[in-house]
């Protein structure tokens, strides 16, 4: 009886509950690359279970190689509006497209299909009978991928390189409505998912990818072999080299495999400078629930330390190794979370945005604290009168991002990736949202944020989530009001901009008069100064639009 009843609890245990420790989606497939032909050959099954509450009808497929397909695309009106002109004058065999041969159930008969108007990248396969809530289909899929040329956006086919990103066909995020945009920005959408692949390369490619990559297996005198697999991804990054420029590192249990290169930084120290940098995210962030983690030039290409990209590579105005560490560290703290968190990548960056700036900016605390913004440059004779000599190396994020606001181009956080002009997208919207996180942390004076921050991430790592969630862990989290940073500083692209019109002097204190000039409830910091030093600083809430008298007592100093 005891036997019986054990293997009834193990079975129960399997059944019902070891559901909940993979992925609720699958995909198997077989790749060939041809490098001649610069294409991918798949044949490629997707498991897709229905985990909301709705009877589906259709299932929607991303098809990343298809935006390149004309250059009426899209993502060629995108290249358009930045003025990016490679793509318009291409040549057709170096732009990419997609070739569905046959799409099909698991019993063989065929699905209708059809790319939604305007939106080339996109699949929508209609079910042949209506997938109810918690049953799981299957789609069967036979294609070929033209790969584009690397030069649009840095990924795609090079001289004796294959550089991939989403390089299959996978589904969208459904969570009560499809998840779907055209001309993918980096920013694809899809929900976790298992992968197991077989992808044939020539012999003397070699294949990195954040997936676990088997030993190879020779097919015969040309081809081999490798599977690729990977349980709750959203990250399918693949590069297939002739020339692998990778290295390897093993800190603590994370694998770290980078080509990011500083030929003039020792062995040694670039080891140093990636244990602390892992060692620093698990401190803030939590463990990555992963073994391995790539990190290449071409996902630190995507968005590039502004400044550093624009100096001659012989001019090093920083210590030795600093400019390696930064740009090792916005790398990989971006792929740390971009590859976790399960955020809408369109709608809901600025969430993540906010995060990646402000950790940085609190690593340059940490260990360049008196790097100065321009370097040793500081020091020259002539440039050390300016008073961008004495700026700190994190008062960049300030300055960039008030070059837009100067301009009144800045956006609000909340806009659409896809909507953003290019040096927002890239700079300022990122460095605002990072500065928002620096601005609550003022305001909170303590270690809320940071705490809020590291909860946030270990509650929600390959969870659905959304800001709200992180808004209502930082709420729970203190005593003090920070509504306005939801509802005032997110959405608004208002200017901050407070001003002192009335200060009165009695014979301890001050009453001082603040105008807010803009209809928001942000805090405002005052500071009280005495021989050029400060004193006392005091935070003035609700000064919504009007005239807020606060008296203040002169603190004296004790020296």
């Amino acid at each position: 009886m005891k036997i019986i009843y054990t293997l009834f609890l193990t079975l129960f245990v399997v059944i019902f509950l070891g559901t909940e420790c993979f992925a609720q989606h699958s995909i198997k497939a077989s790749a060939a690359l041809s490098v001649s032909e610069k294409t991918l050959s798949f044949s490629q099954k997707i498991q897709y279970k229905n985990t909301s509450e709705n009877s589906l009808q259709e299932i929607y497929l991303n098809d990343w190689a298809n935006s390149f397909s004309s250059k009426t695309t899209p993502l060629a009106e995108r290249f358009a509006e930045d003025y990016y002109r490679k793509y318009h004058y291409a040549k057709d065999h170096e732009r990419g497209y997609t070739i569905i041969e046959n799409i099909q159930d698991s019993l063989q008969q065929k699905m209708r299909w059809v790319r939604p108007e305007n939106m080339p990248d996109v699949i929508r396969v209609e079910l042949t009978k209506p997938l109810l809530p918690n049953e799981t289909t299957e789609i069967q899929l036979n294609y070929v991928i033209k790969i584009p040329d690397d030069k649009f956006t840095g990924f795609g086919y090079g001289k004796g390189t294959f550089k991939l990103k989403y390089w299959m066909i996978l589904p969208a995020v459904y969570n009560g409505d499809w998840n779907v945009y055209s001309h993918n920005l980096h920013d694809l959408f899809i929900p976790k998912l298992d992968f197991s692949i077989d992808l044939r390369v020539p012999l003397a490619y070699n294949v990195i990818s954040n997936l676990d990559v088997s030993e190879p297996t020779l097919i015969d005198s040309e081809t081999k072999k490798v599977s690729l697999t990977g349980k709750d991804r959203i990250d399918l990054s693949l590069y297939v080299l002739e020339n692998d420029f990778f290295e390897t590192y093993k800190i603590d249990d994370l694998e770290v495999v980078s080509n990011i290169q500083d030929n003039d930084i020792k062995t040694e120290l670039k080891e140093l400078t990636l244990d602390r940098a892992v060692d620093f995210l698990e401190e803030k962030l939590g463990k990555y629930p992963y073994d391995k983690i790539v990190v290449s030039e071409e996902d630190y290409d995507q968005s590039p330390v502004y400044g550093f990209n624009q100096l001659p590579r012989f001019i090093r105005p920083f210590p030795d190794g600093f400019q390696y560490d930064i740009k090792l560290l916005k790398t990989i703290t971006k792929k740390y979370l971009n590859t976790t968190l399960l955020l809408n990548p369109r709608e809901e960056k600025w969430l993540v945005d906010a995060i990646h700036i402000y950790l940085m900016m609190e690593y340059v605390k940490t260990y360049y604290d008196d790097v100065k913004l321009i370097g040793s440059f500081s020091e020259i004779i002539g440039l050390r009168w300016f008073h961008l000599a004495d700026l700190e190396f994190n008062d960049r994020y300030h300055y960039l991002f008030m070059n837009m606001a100067r301009l009144n181009l800045d956006q609000a956080l909340t806009t659409p990736q896809d909507s953003l002009v290019k040096f927002n997208k890239n700079i300022a919207n990122p460095y605002k949202a990072g500065l928002g996180f620096n601005y609550i942390d003022n305001f909170l004076a303590d270690s809320t944020l940071q705490k809020s921050i590291k909860e946030f991430y270990v509650d929600y790592t390959l969870k659905p989530v959304h800001p709200e969630d992180f808004e209502r862990i930082l709420k729970k989290n203190t005593s003090k009001n920070i509504d306005w940073f939801f509802t005032d500083f997110v959405p608004s692209n208002n200017f901050i901009d407070f001003k002192i019109s009335e200060v009165k002097k009695t014979e301890d204190s001050l009453s001082v008069v603040i105008i807010n000039k803009y209809p928001n409830k942000l805090p405002v910091s005052l500071f009280g100064l005495k021989n050029d030093s400060i004193v006392a600083k005091y935070w003035i809430e609700d000064v919504n639009g009007i005239k807020k008298k606060s008296p203040f007592r002169v603190m004296k100093s004790t020296a």
